[in-house]
């Protein structure tokens, strides 16, 4: 690390593919590295990130680490997301679309919990890893893709546009000196379970088990770019660096034109609160 001073880093999804990978990284005799996951030694980190209860624990249990409160969180790193070949819409327990809970609202959740934690420590990062600068349509009334036909695929690209307009919209409401800054990471074709974890037939993961290590980027190489994006003063600057896009390499794609819409982003933003919110009353009410 490049500084005597512990660093405090929660990764969530940290327990298969990048996210391993990045905790892994991150480890050291100057930082502390909370290890969030579906199958998480810690079973106060274990959870579903389709569970908006669940996020909500977990971000009281960072928020209770000591280290944290000694602190603060220097990075939050989301890498908890897939693609769902199911054919027809599912919705969770508590009423939300599970590839929008997934890929996107969890991430909403869990940055608006953490908050408080990112605000006190020195130069807090947020690296969000799904498909930073890709694009994609989404309706803005119409998040969950309740109207109409359901496409799997189609609502995965979108939920990759929304953690764009997430990203982008909290860029532009922290811009003192010491805000957290926010990324989002595009990793390219990476060889990791995700192909058997979205559903594909079991031929289809077995060819891809061989394919893949052969044309597929390396975990490790994606978490040194995250580590870079913690860590590195090239990405201290809040004004000019917080709210990039990029891609393998850390290449940055300029924003496009949909999510430079500041009405548009804010719009996302209002209806993802909602969301979230009904959720966990949904939640409280299931749970009495």
């Amino acid at each position: 690390m490049s500084s005597t001073a512990v660093k405090v880093y929660a990764v969530v999804g940290g327990t298969a593919g990048i996210g391993a990978a990045v905790s892994r990284a991150l480890s050291g005799p100057h930082a502390h590295v909370i290890v969030a996951g579906r199958s998480a030694t810690n079973p106060a980190h274990a959870l579903d990130v389709t569970s908006m209860r669940q996020c909500a624990r977990l971000a009281r249990e960072i928020e209770a680490d000591p280290h944290v409160a000694k602190h603060g969180l220097s990075g939050l790193v989301l890498s908890a997301g897939n693609l769902n070949l199911g054919l027809s819409r599912v919705e969770t327990d508590e009423g939300v679309e599970k590839t929008f809970a997934l890929n996107y609202l969890s991430k909403f959740a869990l940055i608006n919990h953490l908050m408080p934690s990112l605000e006190r420590a020195q130069d807090a990062r947020v690296v969000s890893i799904m498909a930073g600068g890709n694009g994609g349509k989404f309706d803005v009334d119409d998040l969950q893709m309740a109207k109409g036909s359901y496409n799997c695929i189609s609502q995965a690209i979108g939920t990759g546009a929304m953690i764009d307009s997430m990203t982008l919209h909290l860029a532009s409401r922290n811009q003192t000196p010491t805000s957290p800054k926010f990324f989002h990471l595009f990793p390219g074709v990476v060889n990791t379970d995700n192909p058997k974890n979205a559903g594909f037939p079991s031929i289809i993961v077995s060819l891809m088990r061989i394919v893949m290590p052969l044309i597929a980027r390396d975990p490790n190489t994606v978490a040194g770019e995250v580590v870079e994006l913690l860590t590195s003063e090239k990405y201290a600057d809040v004004a000019t660096k917080s709210g990039l896009f990029l891609h393998p390499g850390l290449g940055v794609v300029p924003p496009y034109k949909s999510v430079l819409d500041v009405a548009q982003r804010e719009r996302v933003w209002n209806e993802s609160e909602r969301i979230l919110k009904e959720a966990l009353a949904k939640s409280e009410t299931t749970a009495q």
